[in-house]
């Protein structure tokens, strides 16, 4: 009867006070309901942290998996398609359905262009839903991965070669890029010696100010479709498809 008495007050109901102590038993109450949900959130964020359990980020957004391109990125991918032959330096979807970079708009999708005269690949990427790393973030791993892809892709342009591969890559993640967002990816080849490639990449905000990542790959060639070129002189691709 006592602690009835004392907890009616505390669901919001008007009810006559049988002792002088419900003030305080309400008080304690809702103090000790405070400290037990501290007590909560600082046990899931310790478990978290161990791996235990997963690290809730909020509710997914449906603009993180877009099945298009939005305006501003067409006009961008655009303006890009004005500089090379879009018919023939565009790159073409992967020969293999098993290839995690090509499962979806929750995922990756990506266009690129190859551009002969200097030497470089650019293009845009979108990180959908499933890329995410960090809560609300793409992860690391990922922008590599599609970083990786656009070094390889310029790597094979540039010494006209049919296979390639990367060998050694220093990379910097400068920025988190926060989930669903669409950047601006450039790879350029800097230097060729032998079989091997030496390309850098950037990926960066539509608008070139913010940079969230960058790196320098060494890339070494498998086959050979003809000789080199003379190094620091790439010559365009005569290939219209795209292996990988």
């Amino acid at each position: 009867f006592f602690f009835g008495s004392c907890l009616l007050p505390s669901r919001g109901l008007t009810w006559h006070r049988y002792h002088p102590f419900c003030d305080f038993c309400e008080a304690v109450m809702s103090r000790s309901l405070g400290l037990f949900g501290a007590g909560g959130a600082c046990c899931y964020l310790y478990l978290a942290y161990q791996g235990h359990v997963a690290l809730w980020g909020g509710p997914e957004r449906s603009s993180w998996s877009k099945h298009l391109w939005e305006e501003a990125d067409m006009q961008f991918l655009a303006r890009i398609a004005e500089e090379v032959d879009f018919d023939r330096n565009a790159y073409l979807p992967m020969t293999t359905t098993r290839n995690f970079l090509r499962t979806g708009q929750r995922n990756v999708r990506y266009q690129f262009y190859w551009v002969p005269n200097a030497a470089k690949v650019v293009g845009l990427v979108h990180f959908g839903a499933e890329t995410e790393g960090f809560p609300q973030k793409v992860h690391n791993g990922c922008s590599t991965s599609i970083a990786e892809c656009a070094m390889q892709g310029c790597a094979q342009k540039a010494t006209d070669s049919t296979f390639s591969t990367c060998i050694a890559m220093a990379t910097t993640y400068r920025k988190f890029i926060p989930l669903g967002s669409t950047v601006f990816v450039e790879a350029e080849c800097v230097q060729l010696e032998g079989s091997k490639a030496k390309v850098s990449c950037k990926l960066m905000g539509t608008d070139s100010s913010t940079v969230y990542w960058d790196g320098v790959g060494t890339f070494v060639n498998l086959v050979n479709s003809r000789p080199l070129p003379a190094k620091g002189q790439p010559e365009p691709s005569k290939k219209w498809w795209w292996p990988f």
